[in-house]
């Protein structure tokens, strides 16, 4: 699909999170240190600003969504390496389905980890939802590493961002830095097949981890590009030596 860019140690790729091709040319031989990862919760989410912001593949029927997490959990298990932890965003509705997805694809939970909100969401629900699940997961029946202390709970206290004007299910920058604190170290590269926004990308940025990001969505993936630059104040670089001449090239929006 789209053509790589490459920004300093970071590679992004516009392209499928399920296509082995595009992950191999995404990876380009290299093995992730950790997975930190947001896929969709196919809960047909719309943002809450006035665009009213919505993501692809967030509304299948059940067969579908689980044969969709099948394959980019494959995708997953074929680009990590077996000390490799993983941080998986999801959706209570899917819990059990997503939970069984990983354990097919080789991986096992270790924790069940708590994003806890400073507020709930809007709604007529009784029990307004005010966190996110994330599961914390590693290579079935190998070590993963750890480089944090021995105060973490499975409960993060992080606000949530005011407003989400870039992607639709925006995570704050600090959700993700704290699992590259907790299961990478410098130049270490972070994995994420789903990048939306390019939140796993800024943490990467901010703490000297490699991220290696696809994103499916032309607009995101250049929302991605363009959030990174603003935050760097430098420009990506397009890699086109290894990209089929045919390919796509995202186009590149204001935000």
């Amino acid at each position: 699909m789209g053509k790589l860019r490459l920004k300093s140690d970071h590679r992004l790729l516009c392209g499928d999170s399920t296509n082995v091709n595009d992950v191999s040319r995404l990876m380009n031989g290299d093995k992730a240190d950790l997975v930190f990862s947001d896929p969709p919760y196919n809960v047909a989410y719309q943002g809450g600003t006035e665009d009213k912001l919505t993501i692809q593949n967030d509304a299948m029927d059940a067969d579908d969504y689980i044969a969709f997490m099948d394959a980019f959990f494959k995708r997953f298990r074929e680009s990590v390496k077996e000390s490799a932890s993983l941080y998986i965003c999801h959706a209570s509705q899917w819990q059990l389905e997503t939970e069984l997805a990983l354990r097919r694809a080789g991986f096992e939970i270790r924790n069940p980890i708590i994003w806890a909100k400073n507020c709930g969401a809007f709604g007529f629900a009784r029990y307004k939802f005010q966190h996110e699940p994330i599961f914390y997961a590693h290579v079935k029946g190998q070590s993963d590493k750890w480089y944090g202390d021995l105060t973490q709970t499975t409960v993060w206290h992080e606000k949530k961002p005011a407003a989400n004007r870039l992607h639709p299910t925006m995570k704050p920058v600090e959700i993700v830095q704290r699992a590259l604190v907790n299961s990478s170290k410098r130049n270490d590269i972070v994995l994420d097949l789903f990048m939306g926004s390019g939140t796993t990308l800024i943490a990467a940025q901010t703490l000297g981890r490699r991220c290696y990001g696809m994103e499916l969505d032309p607009v995101y993936a250049d929302v991605v590009v363009i959030r990174w630059e603003q935050f760097t104040g430098k420009k990506a670089v397009r890699i086109t030596d290894k990209t089929p001449d045919n390919a796509e090239v995202c186009q590149k929006v204001e935000v």
